[in-house]
């Protein structure tokens, strides 16, 4: 039986848990079988079953070139806002919806909320489809719906609540496609965003989002604040660079659904799985 462990910064890894993106074999960790799942057809589902246990306040984000599960524990505040940039339709929603589903099997929803800012909220109408699922939901909002700037300075407060040692509950996954809608909220509403991708994380309000990679020189100002980065296939190096925050020219050879993450001592590239079971 081996196990997985995952870190995002570059500090040398201890003899203890690391949370965030890293896979590592080790004692008293997550532990995954290891009979890695065959190339074809493996699904959120499926990879999940290799778990034992399952981590509370954890989700997949895909599976790695050996076939066990990458996943992300929401514990360690210095994770921060995570930041998924890749060309257009190479799948960064599909990340987004690996990382949600595998939250609905990993954690309860005393344990766990959902909150979906999106262009198209019709691409997640399907957690509104079924009553289980409609107990993760904090909510699902379009951008431009006057709803969203209210949610937005729903978790601020939540946030800065939790900060001063109050009003405890559960945790919140607060996923945003196409982070450049944000300049369409009021600034008031901007200057919460920005606060909650800064400081969210210390108040268990994890924020991930996607931009397209062609944005990015134009969107700096939220960029940089995003603490992890993901990357899909970039073609520019420059770009590229600016997202990873550091040298990255092999994403340009990525196909669409691959994605790779800084360990802390070199990329590690995975695969996302199909959504379901």
């Amino acid at each position: 039986m081996g196990t997985s462990n995952l870190t995002i910064n570059n500090r040398k890894l201890s003899m203890q848990w690391l949370s965030g993106f890293h896979k590592r074999r080790k004692k008293h960790s997550l532990e995954i079988v290891e009979k890695p799942l065959a190339v074809e057809g493996y699904t959120v589902s499926s990879m999940l079953r290799q778990l034992h246990p399952r981590v509370s306040k954890a989700v997949l984000v895909g599976r790695s070139q050996d076939g066990l599960p990458v996943m992300v524990e929401f514990s360690d505040p210095e994770i921060g806002a995570i930041l998924i940039g890749c060309e257009a339709g190479c799948g960064k929603t599909h990340q987004l919806q690996v990382m949600v589903d595998s939250a609905l099997e990993t954690n309860a929803p005393h344990e766990l909320q959902i909150f979906v800012l999106t262009l198209n909220p019709q691409e997640w109408d399907r957690l509104n489809q079924h009553s289980y699922t409609k107990n993760y939901l904090y909510g699902i909002h379009a951008w431009y719906d006057p709803r969203a700037e209210v949610m937005i300075q729903s978790l601020t407060e939540l946030a800065e609540a939790r900060r001063e040692g109050g009003h405890k509950g559960p945790a919140v996954l607060f996923v945003m496609d196409d982070l450049n809608f944000v300049e369409d909220l009021s600034l008031e509403a901007q200057v919460n965003l920005n606060w909650l991708l800064a400081y969210g994380a210390q108040s268990d309000v994890w924020c991930v989002s996607t931009l397209n990679a062609a944005l990015v020189p134009s969107y700096r100002y939220w960029v940089d604040t995003c603490r992890t980065r993901v990357l899909g296939k970039v073609n520019s190096p420059k770009i590229a660079e600016t997202l990873a925050m550091r040298p990255a020219q092999h994403v340009s050879g990525l196909q669409p659904g691959e994605f790779t993450v800084w360990t802390g001592v070199k990329w590690m590239p995975y695969h996302l799985p199909l959504l379901g079971g």
